[in-house]
């Protein structure tokens, strides 16, 4: 690590860690190397449209999309639901995942809707270092004041393979749809971005229904000063 990132952790990041004042955002780099159920590591967008429709005895074509493999598939397979669910469901995790139940963070926020998270937690929990009450949200839950007192959200922001029928955003359509509804933890997020202390990890923020609740934010309340996120 270079001296100059040292520095932005003891200087800037060390001590809103300690009072509680960062949000971590998580995407697929963060549990990339994680073995499924299948013994393969978790599937990213292109593996899992093309084993999804190779278990329908098809092949994807140039313009195949994961939502268009996603609704074939599902249609297609009576035991959908365990094959999907066996591509994002672990049984461990490593070390350093389960450390960031260590941390008092704000939030807990990631685009995976595999089940790393709940089963860092759950590992987490039978260690005396872990740094509170976490409480696990979907997407489409209403972030309801009263629900996160003494508690640290963690949000599944498009979906998780512990809830099927709650749908999952993995494809243009489904983040235009999502653009178009008012969702709490997506404004919440917004909100955060917008004002500053978030740690992304794994995460290249391509994300267009972030971009539309970050501009609809700015639109309400503008913005102030440059916030700082890493």
């Amino acid at each position: 690590m270079k001296e100059a990132d040292k520095e932005v952790l003891r200087t800037q990041i060390a001590p809103l860690l300690n009072r509680g004042e960062l949000s971590l955002l998580l995407g697929a780099g963060f549990s990339i190397e994680n073995t499924s159920l299948n013994n393969t590591t978790l599937p990213g967008g292109e593996a899992l449209k093309r084993l999804l429709l190779e278990a329908c005895g098809k092949t994807p074509g140039a313009k195949t999309t994961l939502k268009d493999a996603y609704q074939y598939a599902k249609g297609k397979l009576p035991n959908f639901d365990d094959i999907f669910s066996s591509c994002f469901t672990v049984n461990d995790v490593f070390p350093w995942q389960r450390k960031i139940f260590e941390y008092v963070w704000s939030r807990i926020y990631t685009t995976n809707v595999d089940n790393v998270l709940n089963v860092s937690h759950a590992q987490a929990s039978g260690s005396k270092s872990i740094s509170g009450e976490f409480k696990f949200f979907n997407y489409i839950d209403e972030g309801l004041v009263s629900e996160t007192i003494g508690t640290i959200p963690v949000i599944t922001i498009h979906g998780t393979c512990l809830q099927f029928s709650s749908g999952f955003v993995f494809s243009s359509l489904e983040y235009a749809k999502q653009t178009n509804r008012l969702l709490d933890w997506h404004n919440d997020l917004a909100s955060r971005i917008i004002a500053g202390g978030v740690i992304v990890v794994g995460n290249q923020l391509e994300e267009s229904d972030f971009d539309s609740y970050i501009v609809r934010r700015r639109e309400l309340y503008g913005t102030h000063g440059s916030p700082s996120n890493w």
